[in-house]
């Protein structure tokens, strides 16, 4: 019997503890593990004397959950994604996308019995156990080059995500000496690109001349307006007209403008 069903079978009262329950389980019991977890975090990432910055609002629950309106490759492979910082910076998300059944993960998945399989792709790295999880998991490596006191530098760091539970946070971690500025930034853009319905991650690909994603030479116009050429375009679903990229110019810079008076 589905969720749904056994509870339209309870009776009223049955129903009303039900409800109180759940409220109590995700106003209390998850948002406080949440906190436990991030400490436990934020604990490590000062012993080791890291820089970070979560990602979104307090009450950011589920964790990085990717650019779900891209269309996943379909074979195995890392795509990096560019985007823009404020001040002129970038910043390359680095993703490796392996098969979401694979044995170490899903030894016996029903879906890839004999020949046929209907999984996909999804960005994992590195594969885990789920039985030893570590306390954080990342999801994807950093590389930021940003103008920090005057000169062009480079940062590298990762995504990393709380202990897998229904809540989760998110945040990117930077190695030691890294600027908090420079953390800031990301976690500011990389908020900024997961709303919007793929709007705002379209308006802050970064690419002039370059595909923001493959860094292949970008020969017309549109190509050079959505910062991203005909063949990535195609393969992620990413809209690829004159109109699509009138609004990410003018998105893009009410953009940029709000994160940079977000982190002053």
């Amino acid at each position: 019997m589905s969720e749904m069903n056994y509870y339209e079978s309870l009776t009223p009262e049955q129903k009303q503890a039900w409800d109180a329950e759940e409220e109590h389980l995700w106003k209390v019991e998850l948002p406080e593990s949440l906190r436990q977890n991030k400490r436990a975090a934020e604990s490590d990432w000062t012993k080791r004397k890291e820089t970070w910055a979560w990602i979104g609002a307090e009450d950011w629950q589920f964790g990085f959950l990717g650019w779900s309106f891209l269309n996943h490759p379909e074979r195995a492979c890392r795509r990096i994604v560019r985007l823009s910082l404020p001040e002129g910076g970038q910043l390359r998300v680095i993703e490796t996308f392996r098969l979401y059944h694979d044995e170490r993960v899903f030894p016996h998945h029903e879906a890839c019995i004999g020949e046929k399989c209907s999984c996909s792709f999804w960005p994992t790295y590195p594969i885990h156990d789920f039985h030893t999880y570590p306390e954080r998991i990342i999801d994807a490596y950093l590389l930021v080059t940003a103008e920090v006191e005057g000169s062009l530098r480079r940062f590298r760091g990762t995504l990393q995500d709380t202990y897998p539970m229904e809540m989760s946070g998110s945040a990117v971690v930077f190695s030691p000496s890294t600027p908090q500025i420079v953390a800031d930034q990301c976690a500011t853009i990389l908020d900024m690109t997961m709303e919007g319905n793929g709007e705002n991650f379209y308006a802050l690909l970064d690419g002039a001349d370059r595909c923001a994603i493959c860094r292949k030479p970008l020969r017309d116009k549109i190509s050079k307006l959505v910062a991203v050429g005909p063949d990535c375009a195609k393969q992620f679903g990413i809209p690829h007209t004159l109109e699509a990229a009138s609004k990410r110019l003018a998105l893009r810079k009410k953009l940029l403008g709000e994160a940079t008076k977000d982190i002053q």
